[in-house]
This record gives C-alpha cells, structure tokens and sequence, in this order.
C-alpha cells in the first residue's frame, strides 16, 4: 500500500474474495472503473475492501488484474479522493502500466520458482542415486523368490512386492529424467515417420483388450529439428497416457499435420476415455500429478519439458463425450 507519498509497509488486512468486486476483476481479467466509491460499498456488505478505500476518504477506484503473465494472480488498485477523478485516457493508461506490473512480477515468481525447482531437482536427483541401487538388489531378489515354490499367500505377496518395487524404480527413473539438465543433439527429423516407427514398435503399450493405434499421416512432410531419443521418450510416454485412458477396444488416433502458413508440424494424439476433471486439468503437467493409482505424476510434467526444449507447445483438451486430446506443435525447418 502507498498512500500520501508513503508506503505503508505495516498494513495487514485480509478480505473474503466470494462475490467481490476483487474476484469480478480477476475473472473478467479486463480494468474495471467504481466511479462512486462510497455508494458502492455502502449498498453491497460484501464489498470489504471498497469500505477500506471509502473509509480512507477515495472516491473513485480501478481494479487493475495483472494475470496475463504472472502465474499469480493479483489485483492493482488505485483510487482517488476526487470524485469522477478517471476519464478513459486515465483507463487505458493505467490498464498498461498494469500489464507491465503483471510482466515484470511474472518474470520475478517464474525466476525465484526456477531456483526452488533446482534446489529441489537436485536434492531428488541425490535421492534417487542412493536409492536406485539398493532398490534393484531388492528387485532382483524378489525375482528370486517368484521362481519358487512358495507356501500358501507367498507366490502372490511376492508377485505384489515385485510390481510394487518396479513401479518405484520407474519413479526414480523419472525422477532423474525431469532433474536431469537437458543438452539436445538436434537435427533434421522425420516426425510422421518417427511417429510410424515407435507405434510399430511399442505395440504392446495397448495392453487393454483390444485397444489399437491409428496413424493418419505420412512421412516426407515438413521436418523439425530434433533430438531423436528425446522425442522418442514424449512419443512414449503420450502413448502410455492414452492407453491408460482409454477404455476396453478403444482406438487412439494419432495425426501429424503441417500448417505451411504457421511454419508448424503439430502432432495429436486423441482418446476416447473418460475426460479429465477440470480440478486437475490445469494442474496435470505439474509433477506429481496424476489421474491413474498407479501412475508416477512425472510423465506429463517430462513430455512438457521436452516439448519446451524443442521449442515447442503442448495442449491438451478434454471434454466429455470426446476424451483427451493432446496437441504437441513443433516449428518446421528445411524439407
């Protein structure tokens, strides 16, 4: 709070956001104008924070959101004891300097984020060291056990420990793929060619009866530069996800198509599964977030990554009667 050429470093007021001209800026995501501060607050209680103003004498406000580019989103007030204070050139001035609040904080959160998620992804990486090698001891003598002839419950506890032990040596594996530092080799690849290869191949990723893959493209469109491996593990890892999603029988399409005019190859990969809920759909290429019991939460949060490396763009749609549909484009480079 700045007020009267100070700043007011010691004001703490928490206010409800339900039902407030606060949370109406936020969802409109456009300036919003209270010309008649006062009047406003008296006649609606919930309005709490125009009360503050009023009480400190403003007479005409703007609600500034500056959401754009901050992954936090906030509310820059200014307010005026001067009745009718803000004309439309005062709107559009004020709504600019508010996108260059929203940049500047956005750029701020995004680096401080950037240094937690390193401390972070390099503590997991020691983790995931020390544990990994233990861990495939453990493995292996648990295959040991499943060969035998075991009394009573032991063939089945064995079996669970088993699987329960390979899903964590997934994780660790993950763990050190999203922590590792991403140094790409790029050249020129096919990617509806690539595309073809790894269904041909990873056939046995549908493990649900009955569950196909179905290409709709052809090789010899417009190349990107890429890492093979690399994209070879996003290929993977998409379609894992949409065998998991997808029901008994179900048929996951995948296309490869060029937009000449955008200078993009964008592939699909769509399923007719149950959608994901709106809760997590926001939140599902953050790590650890996951749909499936089973799942890691790092499968999405990887392909992102790499995505963004190849400086590319990943989407992902869902509604229900349709399923998921994810949408990773690639900018084009010489035939």
């Amino acid at each position: 709070s700045y007020t009267e050429g100070q700043v007011e470093v010691a004001v703490r007021s928490y206010f409800p956001l339900p039902g407030t001209l606060l949370q109406q800026a936020l969802r409109q995501g456009t300036p919003l104008h209270v010309a008649d501060v006062p009047g406003t607050a008296a006649a609606n209680p919930r309005y709490r924070f125009l009360a503050v103003l009023a009480e400190r004498g403003m007479n005409a406000g703007i609600f500034l959101p500056v959401t754009r580019q901050s992954p936090v989103p906030g509310v820059l007030v200014v307010a005026s004891r001067q009745a009718g204070a803000y004309t439309p050139e005062h709107l559009e001035l004020l709504s600019n300097i508010a996108h260059l609040v929203s940049h500047s904080f956005g750029r701020t959160v995004r680096l401080a984020d950037q240094s937690r998620l390193a401390a972070i992804g390099e503590f997991a990486s020691g983790i995931a060291h020390e544990i990994r090698n233990p861990l495939a001891t453990i493995v292996l003598a648990l295959d040991y056990f499943k060969k035998l002839e075991l009394p009573g419950s032991g063939a089945k506890r064995a079996e669970l420990a088993s699987q329960e032990a390979q899903r964590m040596a997934r994780l660790l594996e993950d763990m050190l793929l999203y922590a590792k530092p991403l140094e790409l080799d790029l050249q020129p690849l096919d990617l509806g060619q690539l595309v073809r290869e790894v269904l041909d191949s990873e056939q046995d990723l549908a493990r649900k009866p009955g569950q196909q893959f179905r290409f709709n493209g052809s090789s010899g469109a417009a190349r990107i530069l890429g890492e093979r491996d690399r994209l070879i593990q996003i290929l993977v890892n998409l379609a894992r996800n949409a065998c998991s999603a997808s029901p008994d029988n179900g048929l996951i399409d995948w296309s490869v198509q060029e937009n000449l005019s955008a200078g993009t190859l964008t592939l699909e990969v769509r399923n007719g599964g149950e959608p994901i809920p709106p809760e997590l759909l926001a939140r599902i290429t953050d790590p650890f977030v996951t749909t499936r019991s089973s799942g890691t939460g790092l499968g999405l949060s990887i392909v992102k990554r790499l995505v963004i490396a190849h400086g590319g763009e990943l989407q992902i749609h869902s509604q229900p009667g349709e399923g998921t549909r994810v949408r990773v484009t690639f900018p084009t480079t010489l035939r």
